[in-house]
């Protein structure tokens, strides 16, 4: 029995000449099944005409023709599963309280001395700001941290 090898200049670019021009991808198990069937057809076909190249070109032309002999294009690899970076839950609530308790509350503080003795609009919205900013920081923390698991 005669195997692909012995037909390299054909067989060769099996991949490309069947699948080159498909709107899609085979699964690697279909690729198999695809060029052992391309290849009992190459031989049927070339026991009934002596050109090797007239031969696959049937080949190629049935593959289309007989819509990819029954074999779907919608494979696609599965997803790369991404580890995300283990962060220290300890250091993260440090440098979430550090933000929130120092550089937020701060600012708490000083718009708010600023905002009772001001009548100006602006300042009431920067003091409420700030402390919308401080609920917004715990609140961000705690949705990020939800599925965290020990």
């Amino acid at each position: 029995m005669e195997t692909l090898n012995e037909f390299p200049e054909i067989m060769g670019h099996a991949r490309e000449d069947l699948g080159g021009n498909v709107g899609g991808k085979f699964s690697p198990e279909n690729w198999d099944r695809i060029l052992n069937e391309a290849r009992e057809r190459f031989l049927r076909h070339r026991a009934l005409v002596d050109n090797d190249l007239a031969a696959w070109t049937e080949v190629v032309r049935e593959f289309h023709r007989e819509r990819y002999w029954g074999y779907s294009p919608n494979w696609r690899p599965p997803a790369k599963d991404k580890k995300k970076k283990q962060t220290n839950m300890g250091v993260s609530f440090i440098w979430m309280t550090f933000t929130a308790f120092i550089v937020t509350k701060i600012s708490v503080v000083w718009l708010g001395q600023i905002y009772t003795r001001s009548d100006d609009p602006v300042d009431k919205w920067l003091f409420f700001g700030a402390i919308a900013l401080t609920i917004a920081n715990f609140a961000y923390f705690l949705w990020r941290s939800r599925h965290h698991k020990d």
